[in-house]
């Protein structure tokens, strides 16, 4: 795990990778911050544009992996 860390903040600084992704069990650190990273929510990689409230939390919290889902059983006014 510390060498893929530090093989990813390596590509961050040098700015190499213009999409960068990243995986859904890292944690948020302050080198990220101002970044667009792209998480994969099982579907496709959801943008995640780091902010400094993210700091200290894991990028899949921030990628959903469910659909909003509309209450189907409500009354339609006529």
């Amino acid at each position: 795990m510390q060498i893929y860390l530090y093989k990813f903040l390596k590509n961050i600084r040098n700015k190499e990778k213009i999409k960068i992704i990243c995986r859904r069990d890292m944690m948020i650190i302050s080198e990220f911050i101002g970044l667009r990273c792209h998480v994969y929510n099982g579907r496709y990689f959801q943008p995640i544009f780091i902010k400094p409230e993210m700091v200290g939390h894991k990028f899949g919290e921030f990628s959903f992996t469910r659909k909003l889902f509309k209450n189907m059983h409500t009354s339609k006014k006529k």
